[in-house]
């Protein structure tokens, strides 16, 4: 889609400058139907933040890295 599209270079930097205690795992939602709809997802990009297993936060739509950083605390 055109705003994962727009957030890539963003989430691949801010992944990449957290590397020692963030991964970065992207979902081709095209490619896994089956997984939007086990997640009940209707619309994307969605973005979720795991920590020992367990959903943190999630967020719905385009976001940008401040707002990012702010919402996670990363």
């Amino acid at each position: 889609c055109k705003p994962c599209k727009k957030m890539a270079p963003m989430l691949d930097a801010f992944s990449e400058s957290r590397k020692e205690n963030l991964s970065l795992l992207k979902i081709d939602a095209d490619e896994n139907k089956r997984l939007l709809e086990e997640k009940h997802i209707e619309s994307i990009p969605v973005l979720e933040l795991y920590k020992n297993g367990k959903l943190i936060w999630t967020h719905e739509g385009e976001i940008e890295e401040a707002a990012l950083i702010k919402e996670t605390k990363l």
